[in-house]
C-alpha cells in the first residue's frame, strides 16, 4: 500500500481486503490499476496534442482561404480592390476580434478551471492562472492597439513629423 499512495484511495476496498500481503490477486489488481492510470495519462497527452493539431490545421485552413481570397481579388482588380475590400471588412473584423478577446478574457475562469481539472493543478497553480486574467487582457489590448489598429505606424509617423 505504501508504494502506491495515489492508487490506494481509489482501490482502498481492494487493498484493504483481508488478503495476505503477497497475494497474487492483489498484485494483479494493483498492476491493472497502475496500467489504467498510465493509460489515462497518455490519453490526456494525446488529447492535448490532438486538440493542438486540430487548432493548427484549422488556422492553416483559414489562412489558406484568406490567402486565396486575397489572391483572387488581386488578380481581378489589383491591390486597389484588395484595399477597398479590406476597408469594407474592417468593422466586421474589429467585431470579430472583440468577440474573440471577450471570449478569452470573459471565459478565463472557465478555461482555467477546465485546464486545472484536466491537468490536475493544485490550488496554488489554479489561483496563479486565474490571477493572470487581467495581465492577458492588457497584452491583448496592447496587441490590438499596436498591430491591428496601426498604432506602430501612427507612432512612427508621429515621431518622424
Amino acid at each position: 500500500v505504501s508504494k502506491v499512495p495515489r492508487i490506494s484511495l481509489v482501490m482502498s476496498p481492494i487493498v484493504r481486503a483481508n488478503w495476505p500481503k503477497g497475494a497474487l490477486i492483489r498484485k494483479v489488481l494493483v498492476g491493472l490499476i497502475r496500467l489504467l492510470y498510465r493509460t489515462i495519462a497518455k490519453m490526456r497527452i494525446a488529447a492535448t496534442l490532438t486538440l493542438s493539431l486540430i487548432l493548427l490545421l484549422a488556422f492553416a485552413a483559414g489562412a489558406a482561404v484568406i490567402a486565396s481570397h486575397v489572391a483572387s481579388l488581386a488578380a481581378a482588380g489589383g491591390m486597389a480592390a484588395v484595399d477597398a475590400h479590406l476597408a469594407r471588412l474592417s468593422p466586421w473584423l474589429l467585431l470579430l476580434r472583440i468577440a474573440i478577446y471577450s471570449g478569452i478574457v470573459g471565459g478565463w475562469p472557465c478555461w482555467t478551471a477546465a485546464a486545472a481539472k484536466l491537468h490536475r493543478w493544485n490550488p496554488a497553480q489554479t489561483a496563479f492562472m486565474k490571477a493572470l486574467r487581467w495581465r492577458v487582457a492588457a497584452w491583448l489590448l496592447a496587441y490590438e492597439a499596436v498591430f491591428a489598429q496601426d498604432g506602430l505606424a501612427r507612432l512612427l509617423h508621429f515621431i518622424s513629423d
